[in-house]
């Protein structure tokens, strides 16, 4: 067998053979039920608080370094490799449970970040006055959404395999969750509408794009419904409408950039011409 085959071989082998003990048990323990489960939902909250406060400082503060190390600090990823799962092991209760922690990780991310902006930013922030690093994170374009999707199918191909789990911080840094979620707040505290709405579409982008990749990679890592096929099929559907969904004004967004760039390379050059013309 040639190398091509096997590769092809074991692939095809990962998509019919089932998920391992160990894989399955690697989805279980993402978010514990029970008791186990407000365990978990206070330190959830816990962390979420910290990482948005982290980020809301490094945001305001224009540090990438403190803005990283809130990337690093921030749970948000759990929940939504948990909603992959779900997905696509159509267990709707684990889904559900997912989004809900999801909901609640997005309003208090905001909420710190509009917070931290009413309590320290008032004298660092304003509508024509925003930090870079909260600027860079109110221009989506579509190559947050290729980072996004490279992001998940990372998570995706990490959750089943224990002997990878060391890589998965490496995914939260690749992708911002909690940062563009203080963004919103900032922006929101400054009256800096379209930014929110920029920033928050950054997010949505993230969340989309990841849940539908690691979709993805856990089918082929053979995870599928217990009973009937075609509710993966529909929840797939689903994930993909989702990412349509953001990439269109993703496009808009990306086309619109370009043109303001070519036109500000223009008038530049225009002014320059004209400079040396005087010049003479």
């Amino acid at each position: 067998m040639t190398a091509v085959g096997a590769v092809i071989h074991k692939i095809r082998d990962s998509v019919i053979s089932p998920p391992s003990d160990e894989a399955l048990e690697a989805v279980d323990e993402l978010l514990p039920e029970g008791d186990e489960f407000v365990s978990y939902l206070l330190r959830f909250t816990a962390l979420i608080a910290l990482s948005a406060g982290i980020a809301a400082f490094g945001l305001l503060a224009d540090s990438a370094a403190v803005v990283i190390g809130a990337m690093l600090v921030a749970p948000l990823m759990t929940p939504i490799v948990a909603a992959a799962a779900a997905t696509v092991m159509a267990r709707n209760v684990l889904l559900l449970r997912s989004l809900a922690v999801i909901v609640f990780g997005v309003v208090g991310a905001i909420a710190i970040g509009y917070l931290t902006a009413l309590i320290a930013g008032a004298q660092l922030v304003s509508v024509t006055n925003l930090p870079n690093e909260v600027e860079a994170r109110t221009f989506p374009g579509l190559l947050d959404l290729g980072i996004a999707i490279t992001a998940g199918a990372a998570a995706g191909f990490i959750l089943p395999r224990r002997s990878t789990t060391g890589a998965l911080p490496g995914v939260g840094i690749a992708v911002a969750l909690v940062p563009p979620l203080t963004t919103v707040g900032i922006t929101l505290r400054v009256g800096a509408d379209e930014a929110a709405a920029n920033a928050l579409l950054l997010f949505l982008t993230n969340l989309a794009a990841i849940i539908f990749a690691a979709s993805v990679m856990l089918i082929l890592a053979g995870f599928r419904p217990d009973g009937e096929r075609r509710a993966l099929a529909r929840r797939l559907l689903v994930t993909i409408v989702a990412v349509v969904a953001v990439a269109v004004p993703l496009t808009l967004h990306t086309q619109t950039t370009i043109e303001e760039a070519s036109l500000r390379r223009s008038v530049t050059s225009a002014l320059n011409k004209a400079a040396r013309a005087s010049a003479f």
